[in-house]
């Protein structure tokens, strides 16, 4: 793999988008409900892509028919765990849920490439 710190190329406006990330986070009510907190909307950049065959085959089944983009974000990004829920990425006034999470440290540090499914408004 290459280290090669590629952030001055990533930060560039010609090849990234503004983006909102939103970490989430669980807590229990008094009634012993399941409460979802989201956090005020962080902005940063990042490149938006189509997700790759590779991506979208890791998936279930039912989500392969959804909207699924990869972002590549300058930010930490969470998937679901004991205590969050998975973070959200506002890209082109669509929320997108983060599915995955991979690393992109060796090209800069603070990169993450997340793959994401858009959520449907009920």
């Amino acid at each position: 793999m290459a280290n090669i710190d590629v952030s001055e190329l990533l930060l560039d406006p010609d090849f990234v988008n503004s983006l909102q990330l939103i970490h989430r986070t669980a807590t229990i009510s008094s009634l012993g409900k399941n409460v979802i907190t989201e956090q005020a909307a962080i902005t940063t950049v990042g490149s938006v892509q189509p997700a790759s065959q590779k991506d979208i085959m890791r998936m279930p089944e039912a989500m392969r028919l959804k909207d699924v983009r990869a972002f590549w974000i300058k930010a930490e990004i969470l998937t679901d765990g004991s205590s969050q829920y998975p973070d959200i990425i506002v890209f082109g006034g669509k929320r997108f849920q983060v599915f995955a999470v991979e690393p992109w440290n060796n090209n800069g540090a603070g990169w993450n490439k997340g793959i994401c499914v858009a959520e449907e408004m009920a």
